[in-house]
């Protein structure tokens, strides 16, 4: 059976897979979802017409811990940029709140 669209980020969740934050964002979303977390929150808050996986390229995530990693990457967010666009939110390496 086929996953239809808004199901995969639960899945994810309920998996352990997670956490991610927003990195690069584009079109009807606000720049203020750059650097947000990826959780149910932002779910709740995606405008009307926005694939809650980013499908029609709509943002982007990082995901920094999973249960496929050896260890979580030790990063945090940086510095949230506009450019042709786009709008990103920089991963900074070393630790970090989001470490």
């Amino acid at each position: 059976m086929a996953e239809t669209p808004g199901t995969s980020p639960g899945r994810w969740w309920r998996a352990g897979s997670g956490p991610s934050w927003c990195a690069s964002i584009r079109g009807p979303l606000d720049p203020s979802f750059a650097g947000r977390a990826f959780d149910e929150a932002v779910l709740a808050d995606l405008p009307e017409g926005v694939d809650p996986c980013g499908e029609n390229g709509e943002f982007h995530t990082f995901v920094w811990d999973a249960p496929m990693y050896r260890e979580p990457i030790s990063c945090r967010t940086g510095e949230v940029v506009t450019r042709d666009g786009f709008v990103y939110c920089d991963v900074v390496a070393g630790p970090g709140p989001m470490s």
